[in-house]
């Protein structure tokens, strides 16, 4: 069973992105993550622009198999996650638009998958990812190693329900 799988941690001034290449779930290869960063001197809409342009285009180079996207958690300022959810629905749209299947998840349960507990710090995140992919000697930002645990958790899931539904892919 081998796919592909892009991650996405939105954000409004930085969405992280990461793709991963699940070969027979015995091997993760990391195949490209960074960042889309829209001015933060442009208006909503162009950075949504940004955005959406940013990941068709990663799309379109890399044709995932599905998107893993974080969810829109409700934290204090009611605000930020509103603006968030606009950033999410650039990502939503790429995916759509490319007809590629999207799954949602919580950064709790991302957390979980990766270091067992669902309170690990961002630098933990980080630093667990890196070893699966063995990605040595590079630093990540931590919007694009967040992509990354999000396309590693998305991946892992969907083999679950492929595996389940009994399809080859």
């Amino acid at each position: 069973m081998d796919f592909t799988v892009i991650g996405i941690d939105p954000g409004i001034n930085s969405t992280g992105y990461g793709l991963i290449r699940f070969n027979n779930l015995s091997e993760f290869i990391h195949i490209e993550s960074g960042t889309i960063n829209p001015k933060s001197t442009n208006s909503m809409e162009i950075r949504l622009v940004h955005i959406f342009s940013g990941l068709s285009a990663l799309i379109e180079k890399h044709r995932p198999d599905i998107m893993a996207v974080e969810k829109v958690f409700a934290g204090k300022n009611i605000n930020s996650s509103i603006i968030l959810s606009y950033s999410r629905a650039s990502a939503l749209l790429a995916a759509g638009m490319h007809r590629i299947p999207v799954r949602e998840y919580n950064p709790t349960k991302v957390k979980s998958y990766l270091s067992g507990h669902a309170f690990a710090g961002k630098s933990q995140v980080a630093f667990i990812i890196q070893k699966i992919l063995r990605i040595n000697g590079q630093r990540l930002k931590s919007d694009a190693s967040d992509a990354l645990a999000i396309a590693f958790c998305g991946g892992l899931e969907y083999s679950k329900e492929t595996v389940k539904a009994g399809i080859k892919l």
